[in-house]
């Protein structure tokens, strides 16, 4: 059983670090490819790589609803993946999953991390290949090797091409009152 407890344990750390890596690259992809038509100038981007990363995976999906208009199919999977990440890091603890002394438990705990995990690597794959095609914007030419269009062809899985999942808006909505967040 402490070998079980053990891959439990390992793939709660795994899901975390691809909600983490999710944060990170959405957070790029707001100063990067969905800025709109301004472009960031390297003091800003080394700026802004300076600074403590403080903002929640729910606070960059509201800048990002602010910037772009999103497909339903992909704001339907960015909320899931939201209320996933917040179930993992808030609530985890809280149920009965963590009993990790029942098979069972041990399993359901093991297939949320494994699902988890799973659509944060479909959306890293999702936000490499948007900035990938923004820099392909600013550069005359477009030529691509074969890896790189291979791995944009497979970042394409999703119901609709990438450019219909996500149009930068004409002008970036105003901000709304949001209700504060919990401690």
């Amino acid at each position: 059983m402490e070998d079980e407890t053990v891959k439990v344990r390992a793939a709660i750390g795994g899901a975390l670090l691809f909600v983490q890596l999710v944060e990170r690259l959405l957070d790029a992809s707001l100063w990067t490819a969905f800025r709109g038509e301004s472009v960031p100038i390297a003091q800003e981007l080394e700026r802004a790589e300076k600074l403590e990363r403080t903002e929640t995976l729910g606070q960059l999906i509201y800048k990002l609803r602010q910037r772009v208009e999103i497909h339903p199919k992909m704001e339907q999977y960015l909320q899931t993946f939201l209320d996933n990440r917040n179930r993992l890091v808030h609530h985890l603890l809280d149920s009965r999953e963590t009993e990790l002394t029942q098979k069972e438990a041990r399993q359901r705990l093991s297939d949320f991390c494994k699902e988890v995990t799973k659509s944060g690597m479909r959306l890293l794959k999702l936000f490499t290949a948007i900035l990938i095609k923004w820099k392909l914007s600013l550069e005359r030419d477009h030529s691509l090797d074969a890896e790189t269009k291979a791995y944009l062809e497979e970042a394409e899985e999703w119901p609709t091409t990438i450019d219909q999942l996500f149009r930068i808006r004409e002008k970036a909505l105003p901000d709304l009152p949001r209700r504060k967040r919990r401690r």
